[in-house]
């Protein structure tokens, strides 16, 4: 009895085993190719580039070309092992296997753009198949099989590609269907907050990477002025021409367009939001007009929805931008965010519903196609948008054309509130950062529990969309990378199976079990509660900046510092790693950052009780933070506004007279640049705004912070001299200026490498850590 027990799963193992080396289809071998890539004669563009991806893939991993050869190529016959992408309408090759019945119904099954992986034996050749109903989903797969099963990392920034002599899958049977059909990307704030400056080969990268993580859908909302003027001057209205800037803005759009297409990217191009230039109120004095002003700023005219004016010059914009870009017959609009046109209640209701059937007229007329993509960012302000308004704006939407995205889901989601949006098709959306929020922060655990929440909800059955919508960009990746596996599939996925994968991705196979130490530590700080706290230099410096931003994580100390000890002690194996390298700096920083928070807020302390000595020990404690801030961001490229400022001198230099608020005397770009993360939202004057879209930046912290915490310490030692009160309007006129002098002082070059730090974050790192232990940190 005992031996039969164990005989019996042995010889079953045995026969599994003889079938695993029968189905085993081998890439290449020894820097040799071993297989060729098919490719049917009439694929579409994604499948092409499935097929240069996955070679070019298995070069950079095993040093061998694989041939792409057509679908009638000899090398199909004689090849031993053959990869063949496409489907059984593309590429013959597969309509005779799946003649055959050797798809099987795995293939048959899917779904959306759901990919099957699959090895079988026809005749003498072991078949690898990637293959899809839809041409992206041959790309998925490919990528699905680099990153599954070959541990490729595609981070946003870079790739990590493992070595291999041999490269070969065993025996496999996987169908992937993703559970959310749209998966989008992008929003209009991450251009202004990140990649205003950015060329086209920037933009690829992008794209590319959202391609790598599954998502079908790409938001690329700028780039419109052109049509909007070429809208107008067909309906007789002469306006200030397109600027150079923009006019760059709309090619980029148009170029960009091509290529996201070729990836399988549909694209969600902007609609009409009723926004007119001064001139048109001259051309068209019986038009109703209303004026729209946001926070403090100038208003704006915006032709009012119930004028028939509204449809008219709507549909007419997106005929005229879709002859620049072309159209996937996706269009996105927003409902006059964070302002609440109209003067009684009862107004700026049928201002809302009127916006509503407006907007779906103008799209219908212009493309019958054409499907509404819109956020929910306004229906978030609940003094400007009741339940009963959402109510009667989404009733007018025809359902068929829908989709609204409840934008902030993963920490402040409406959708219960708005019963499930009355029916309507929507989107579970990951804000996670407002345009200054880099620090590292984002609960992981949370994020996977709500999104599977709303996938085993009865009542969200309409939530057909998975939006990943950062106001900023390339900045914790683990928490979008997360966010894009549960986009595509979140059902079962547990957080330290999905973690170990991560690392292995990110730092290799050897140094995954090493790190993960670390990174246990910060689950238990800053990616274990979603909670953000900036580092209060980044603000301008008050006596309540802690009650602004909520309890300030002093409790997080203790085990950054020991997430950082960790992780310098895998060095030796990953110091040539730059995912490890901007990893130390960003643990490093945050580390920094929680220290100087702790000390400034005893410094407050210490001014409140008129105690100077406390006070000057605490002032010097918060000058050491922040040469240690500047250490250590020193010593990664990234963290540099150097590369940003020499993309924006390759453009034209920004100008936009649509935006009567945008500041026209900036110097060049870098002043553009340096007024963003001081003074701006996007590259716009927003005074409300100040300090919106602060962050970590190397200059930033020696030429702007660092006099700022000077001035601010200048100011209380004064009051503390002569007993008198803190007032922050004192000192914000020594901060306007001092800003003012940051922005407009020439931009002075600045070369990375020079630093005695650059590519070395762990050298900079335990200086750091022996600094820092002095003050208890």
């Amino acid at each position: 009895m005992i031996r039969s027990r164990f005989v019996i799963p042995i010889l079953l193992l045995l026969g599994i085993q003889q079938n695993l080396v029968a189905m085993t289809v081998t890439i290449a071998r020894d820097g040799r190719p071993t297989s060729a890539i098919v490719v049917g004669k009439s694929a579409a563009a994604p499948e092409h580039h499935a097929a240069s991806e996955l070679r070019r893939y298995v070069k950079q991993m095993t040093a061998a070309e694989v041939p792409i050869v057509g679908e009638t190529d000899p090398l199909v016959g004689k090849k031993r092992n053959i990869v063949v992408i496409g489907n059984p309408e593309t590429n013959r090759v597969l309509a005779q296997l799946h003649g055959k019945k050797l798809l099987g119904p795995s293939f048959d099954g899917l779904a959306h753009d759901g990919f099957i992986l699959k090895t079988l034996r026809d005749a003498e050749t072991n078949y690898l198949v990637i293959a899809s109903p839809l041409p992206r989903g041959c790309l998925h797969g490919v990528y699905h099989l680099l990153e599954e099963y070959f541990h490729v990392g595609f981070f946003w920034d870079g790739d990590l590609i493992p070595s291999s002599k041999q490269l070969l899958v065993n025996s496999i049977e996987r169908a992937e269907t993703p559970h959310f059909p749209d998966r989008e990307y992008m929003q209009l704030c991450a251009y202004g907050y990140t990649a205003t400056f950015w060329g086209l080969e920037e933009w690829k990268n992008e794209l590319n990477w959202a391609a790598k993580k599954k998502f079908n859908l790409i938001q690329l909302t700028f780039g419109h002025t052109v049509s909007r003027y070429n809208a107008l001057k067909a309906l007789g209205v002469d306006s200030t021409p397109p600027t150079e800037w923009e006019r760059h803005e709309s090619s980029l759009a148009q170029q960009l367009s091509v290529y996201a297409r070729q990836l399988g990217l549909r694209i969600v191009h902007p609609a009409f939001d009723g926004l007119v230039p001064p001139e048109f109120r001259e051309k068209h004095p019986s038009i109703k007009l209303i004026e729209v002003r946001w926070l403090d700023l100038p208003p704006h005219l915006y032709i009012l929805p119930s004028d028939p004016m509204f449809v008219k010059v709507g549909s007419r914009f997106i005929e005229e931008h879709n002859k620049l870009c072309g159209t996937d017959h996706f269009y996105n609009v927003d409902p006059y965010p964070e302002t609440d046109p109209g003067n009684t209640p009862e107004e700026k209701l049928k201002v809302k519903v009127d916006f509503a059937r407006a907007v779906a007229k103008s799209i219908k007329q212009a493309d019958p196609r054409g499907t509404w993509v819109m956020s929910g960012w306004a229906f978030t302000d609940a003094t400007i948008w009741t339940k009963q308004d959402v109510k009667a704006f989404l009733q007018v939407v025809p359902r068929d054309m829908f989709v609204v995205n409840d934008i902030w889901a993963e920490h402040n989601p409406i959708y219960k509130k708005f019963d499930y949006f009355h029916g309507k098709r929507w989107g579970f959306s990951v804000l996670h950062s407002m345009g200054g929020w880099t620090t590292i922060h984002g609960d992981l655990a949370d994020l996977i529990r709500r999104v599977q929440d709303v996938v085993s909800d009865p009542k969200a059955i309409h939530c057909t969309n998975f939006y990943l919508n950062p106001e900023i960009l390339n900045h914790n990746d683990v928490y979008f990378d997360l966010s894009a596996r549960l986009a595509w599939n979140p059902v079962g996925l547990e957080l330290h199976t999905y973690l170990d994968d991560y690392l292995t991705r990110r730092y290799g196979a050897e140094a995954a079990p090493g790190m993960r130490k670390s990174w246990d530590k910060l689950l238990e700080s800053a990616y274990g509660h979603y909670d953000f706290t900036a580092p209060a230099y980044q603000d301008r410096l008050s006596l309540d900046v802690h009650e602004i931003y909520g309890t300030l994580r002093n409790r997080y100390i203790p085990h950054l510092r020991r997430a950082l000890e960790l992780a310098l002690t895998q060095e030796p194996l990953l110091h040539q790693n730059n995912f490890y390298q901007r990893d130390i700096v960003d643990v490093t920083r945050q580390y920094v950052g929680e220290v100087f928070n702790l000390h400034f807020e005893k410094l407050v302390s210490a001014f409140k009780s008129h105690d100077t000595v406390s006070f000057e020990r605490e002032a010097k404690v918060l000058k050491s933070c922040l040469e240690c801030q500047e250490k250590i961001l020193s010593s990664h490229a990234a963290f540099y506004m150097a590369g940003e400022v020499e993309l924006s001198r390759k453009l034209p230099k920004f100008s936009s007279p649509y935006y009567a608020h945008s500041v026209p005397l900036l110097s060049d770009n870098s002043a553009a640049i340096r007024q963003r993360y001081t003074a701006l939202g996007g590259v716009m004057y927003y005074p409300t705004l100040i300090d919106y879209a602060r962050k970590d930046v190397y200059e930033l912290i020696k030429f702007y912070y660092r006099g700022r915490l000077d001035l601010y310490l200048d100011y209380l030692r004064e009051r503390l001299a002569k007993s008198e009160p803190f007032s922050f309007e004192d000192i914000e006129k020594q901060n306007r200026e001092w800003t003012e002098k940051f922005i407009n002082v020439p931009y002075k070059d600045i070369d990375p490498s020079r630093s005695p730090y650059y590519g070395k974050p762990g050298r900079a790192a335990r200086e750091i850590l022996a600094t820092l232990a002095e003050h208890g940190g």
